[in-house]
């Protein structure tokens, strides 16, 4: 594979997380992980999220063009934190859903034969929908990610649909499958750099 092609891309994409990082762009509790995989000479990330949960507004999930994600929060939230968001939102009339959205990472490997450990490691870690995403001359893209998420609408032209009691049955809920895909990322870290030690960070 063309060295070159991986160098500048490698650059590429390294430059850029450092320039999000900056902005305070990238989630906070994958930093470490983020910057070991691209300390390493056959790896660099190319996306990531370290999961969420989300408020969006729209009338259905799959219209992605008029669906817009105007809350999130990365770690377990209250619920007075979801009344407070809900309470903004009643006057405007929307439709809202609330969502969880479990940890997925994009990395760009140098090599099928390292793209296939990672796939391992990410596969035993719990993220048992991970796959090769792409592959071209110089790279294999592997994409770290689960089919574990939550939606539920929660309001309906500005009506909330949901007692109280029933909300804090719905951020219990949310809050386990967020907490459980946090518990995956951690476990593919851990295995991670376990198998593939070189790393500065």
């Amino acid at each position: 594979m063309p060295y070159s092609a991986w160098a500048l891309s490698k650059k590429y994409f390294t430059n850029r997380l450092r320039n999000e990082m900056e902005l305070g762009l990238v989630d906070q509790d994958i930093v470490n992980f983020l910057l070991y995989i691209n300390e390493l000479d056959d790896f660099y990330t190319t996306s990531s999220c370290s999961g969420r949960i989300a408020i969006g507004t729209g009338e259905t999930l799959s219209n992605k063009r008029a669906f817009k994600i105007v809350y999130k929060w990365h770690t377990p939230i209250s619920t007075h934190e979801l009344e407070e968001a809900i309470s903004e939102l009643e006057p405007q009339g929307v439709t809202a859903w609330l969502l969880v959205r479990q940890p997925i990472i994009h990395i760009a490997v140098k090599s099928m034969d390292l793209a296939l450990k990672v796939l391992h490691i990410a596969r035993e870690a719990g993220f048992e929908c991970s796959n090769i995403l792409t592959i071209d001359e110089y790279r294999v893209v592997v994409e770290v990610v689960s089919q574990e998420r939550f939606d539920t609408l929660l309001m309906r032209g500005g009506k909330l649909l949901y007692s109280r009691q029933q909300l804090n049955h719905l951020v219990n809920l949310a809050n386990a499958v967020l907490v459980r895909g946090k518990s995956k990322l951690s476990r593919f870290e851990q295995m991670f750099r376990k198998v593939f030690r070189g790393g500065t960070w």
